[in-house]
């Protein structure tokens, strides 16, 4: 289950943009993620280990966001350019199996929301 691992560098690249931005009080809102098809990631899974692996943090409680890139690729013969559905990477136009990935293989954060949390004064 790889995307444990994917749910802890999320929940740690996080926490360390929070803190280069003096987040101690900064909620994170949204989380947007960007995966590739070819990562094989399984979104309920990484969903479930997010929320886990964010308890206790100023991640607590964010929406996670997954997007899926599509696989798209060209054709190292004729050119063309194609979307996969399955695992053959064959070009329709000409049927070589010279295909260059063009996408489809991406992992990466998009964006990162935060809310600045009101501070309590407690001298009243």
């Amino acid at each position: 289950m790889h995307e444990l691992s994917i749910a802890q560098n999320i929940v740690q690249i996080v926490k360390d943009n929070l803190a280069g931005l003096n987040g101690n009080n900064l909620q994170v809102e949204k989380i947007q993620l960007k995966v590739g098809r070819l990562r094989a990631v399984i979104p309920d899974n990484l969903l479930f280990s997010f929320e886990v692996l964010s308890r206790g943090s100023a991640v607590e409680g964010a929406y996670l966001e997954i997007i899926e890139i599509p696989i798209r690729c060209r054709c190292g013969d004729c050119g063309a350019r194609f979307g996969v559905d399955e695992p053959y990477f064959y070009c329709p136009q000409c049927g070589s199996g010279r295909v260059d990935i063009l996408e489809g293989k991406e992992l990466f954060i998009e964006s990162i929301e935060v809310e600045r949390l009101e501070a309590v004064d407690d001298a009243r």
